[in-house]
């Protein structure tokens, strides 16, 4: 066993954790008060009344997520059936540091870096891009006869669409003044 070990009272239940110990407990908030009844350092024990007052321990909050938990019932020649379900919150907590130098508990929250969030960003927005060009030319709102040309001209997405200047526009095949005027104010050209 460490040398470094201490019991939290978090939300009405006791846990003996050690450092780098990983806790499930009830979901807690940051003001949420955590307890220390119980905290060894080395060679010093430290028992609280009811809190140990010259200790302290560094936890951080890893995440939290969800457990689904399913209630089936059922009794037997009666047609008698019940499914149930709830999903309940847990938040998982790392032990970072404990000692007698420390004061009270320090909770902090790891988060995402902003790199990490910046490349997240620039990654959807790409993805995004790529959708609005992957769209098909005949959700655009055009006319019976304008989805006929640039289907039979080969142009199916608004990518497609969108490489072509005024001069190509005008040019292709089954397209008059009025459908080519159409396109490109539909397009913003």
């Amino acid at each position: 066993m460490s040398n470094l070990y201490c019991v939290l009272k978090i939300k009405d239940k006791q846990y003996f954790v050690t450092e780098g110990d990983i806790v499930k407990t009830h979901p807690i908030t940051i003001e949420e008060p955590i307890q220390i009844l119980l905290l060894r350092d080395n060679a010093e024990t430290y028992l609280g009344d009811p809190v140990v007052e010259n200790g302290g321990v560094e936890i951080s909050v890893i995440g939290v997520n969800r457990i689904k938990t399913d209630v089936r019932r059922y009794k037997s020649k009666s047609r008698y059936r019940k499914n149930k379900s709830h999903s309940q919150e847990f938040s998982i907590l790392k032990i970072i540091k404990i000692g007698s130098k420390l004061k009270g508990v320090n909770i902090t929250v790891i988060k995402e870096d902003e790199e990490t969030k910046e490349v997240l960003v620039k990654k959807t927005a790409e993805k995004e891009v790529k959708e609005v060009k992957e769209v098909k030319v005949d959700t655009l709102g055009f006319s019976t006869r304008i989805i006929t040309a640039l289907t039979k001209n080969k142009i199916n997405t608004v990518s497609q669409l969108a490489d072509l200047s005024k001069d190509q526009i005008i040019a292709l095949d089954g397209l008059g003044k009025k459908s080519a005027e159409e396109i490109l104010n539909k397009l913003g050209k």
